[in-house]
């Protein structure tokens, strides 16, 4: 009897550990890591241009701005670059701005990027996320990641993966 009743003490303690994990598990995981809300205000960033010069994403509001976080060892982003350089080209006389956004604590050198900005023919503005700051605002797990954010300041569509010319076209003439 004694040992019946100590075997269910151990399966009940037990038990209790395994939801307690699980609840501590649940309620430490950070919700925010699917990304910005959508509708959620843009978060203004920081970050030197290929110049040395300190850029902020506020000064394209008014604008649609498609925000791309890339980097030159990510193969799909190298693989788009040729779809955001042919709609930069096409809408560069509209209220649509393409900024690209290298990861560059995640390059080898931050040469090897500029490398690739001259290989690529890369002509719209390109920002360096020389301490990773914004790709965490931008909660940027993944690469290639695109944020579209509209001309009030508020993000309007996030994709992870590569986009397209055409994908692009139709999530701003949504706005």
């Amino acid at each position: 009897m004694k040992k019946v009743l100590q075997r269910r003490i151990t399966l009940i303690a037990l038990l209790f550990a395994i939801v307690s994990s699980i609840v501590i598990i649940a309620t430490s995981i950070d919700s925010s890591s699917e990304g910005m809300m959508i509708g959620e205000e843009a978060i203004n960033l920081h970050l030197e241009d290929e110049n040395g010069h300190l850029q902020s994403l506020e000064q394209y509001k008014g604008k649609t701005i498609i925000l791309n976080f890339w980097a030159s060892w990510c193969d799909i982003c190298i693989d788009e670059m040729p779809d955001l350089i042919s709609m930069y080209e096409h809408n560069k006389e509209k209220d649509v701005v393409i900024i690209g956004i290298n990861r560059t604590t995640t390059e080898i050198t931050k040469e090897r990027a500029y490398e690739s900005i001259e290989e690529l023919q890369i002509n719209f503005p390109i920002l360096f996320d020389l301490e990773d700051e914004a790709s965490q605002m931008y909660q940027v797990v993944y690469l290639p990641k695109t944020v579209i954010i509209d001309k009030d300041f508020k993000v309007r569509n996030q994709f992870e993966g590569k986009v397209t010319e055409e994908m692009l076209a139709l999530m701003i003439e949504e706005l």
